[in-house]
């Protein structure tokens, strides 16, 4: 039997179509924490990009 999951984080949701639980169930965590990764990494992407435009903004200012 086919089964689909949908999990929802971080606004991303996750589909998967799998035959068995435990698979689905091993996928699912595998996917969740990919995704976790990647969210983690694009907060700091973006924490950084604003940091470095704040000194760019105060260095634009200073001169």
């Amino acid at each position: 039997m086919l089964k689909r999951v949908k999990m929802s984080f971080f606004g991303v949701n996750l589909y998967r179509s799998t035959t068995s639980e435990y698979d689905s169930h091993r996928e699912l965590e595998k996917e969740i924490f990919q995704t976790r990764l990647k969210c983690k990494i694009m907060k700091l992407n973006t924490m950084k990009n604003k940091s470095l435009n704040h000194r760019h903004l105060i260095c634009r200012r200073r001169y």
